[in-house]
């Protein structure tokens, strides 16, 4: 089912979060806030390389939850090829995880 909500989504009750991150492996202040109050550690993505289209999910749950980091800006720019092969690998890493049933994500490049 697909449910679009109007809410922060470290509040959405969900298996993974999905993280919009930049090539540069930045993320905005509300996010890194969130994940502050989830006690994920900076040093686990911040500042890494990463490539329009990434998408690195922490091995780790927090919180019973899995983070996922998607590359969706290079500078201040995104392209509509990058959020479509961040669906197609995001897919294709949860099927791995088989305990995965409610996503929460932001709209990605916007």
């Amino acid at each position: 089912m697909n449910d679009f909500l109007n809410d922060n989504i470290f509040d959405v009750p969900c298996d993974i979060l999905v993280i919009p991150i930049s090539t540069a492996g930045t993320i905005s202040n509300s996010f890194r806030n969130g994940l502050e109050e989830l006690n994920i550690s900076t040093n686990l993505w911040e500042y890494k390389d990463y490539e329009l289209g990434d998408v690195k999910i922490l091995p780790q749950k927090s919180e019973n939850k899995y983070i996922a980091f998607a590359c969706t800006v290079d500078e201040y720019d995104s392209a509509y090829y990058a959020i479509r092969l961040i669906g197609k690998r995001l897919a294709e890493k949860l099927t791995e995880l088989k305990d995965i049933r409610e996503i929460a994500s932001p709209r990605l490049g916007t």
